[in-house]
């Protein structure tokens, strides 16, 4: 069981997203629309603001799978998009991100990842 708790946060909002992957179905399903959303950004597609968001969601969920340490993850994740990957107004959606995963029922781990201007802008 996972859940994942998705908060960003711009001057005047804060947007939530909840995903709730109760099995191994729910998880494959996840990390199927991961992928399609990685794909768009090779392609060069721009991405809108709940494909960012899951995004970041999946990054995290792998390197946590790979046993990556929070700390870690923070750094390796930090810019991963840029304002060109992005639709117009995500950046302004983005300020700060803030995700919070769950994995498990009876022993609960708990990880919570938070970021500052998490998209690069580019430099004009």
């Amino acid at each position: 069981m996972l859940l994942i708790r998705v908060r960003c946060f711009s001057s005047h909002q804060i947007i939530h997203q909840n995903i709730f992957l109760r099995d191994e179905i729910d998880e494959t399903i996840f990390f199927n629309t991961f992928r399609v959303i990685e794909t768009k950004i090779k392609r060069q597609l721009r991405i809108n603001l709940y494909e960012s968001m899951w995004f970041y969601c999946g990054c995290i969920l792998n390197q946590l799978y790979l046993g990556t340490d929070t700390d870690e993850i923070r750094t390796n994740i930090s810019k991963i998009l840029s304002e060109g990957m992005v639709m117009m107004g995500v950046v302004e959606f983005m300020k700060k991100i803030e995700i919070e995963i769950k994995i498990g029922t009876d022993h609960v781990i708990s990880h919570t990842i938070r970021l500052v201007k998490p998209i690069l802008m580019s430099k004009n």
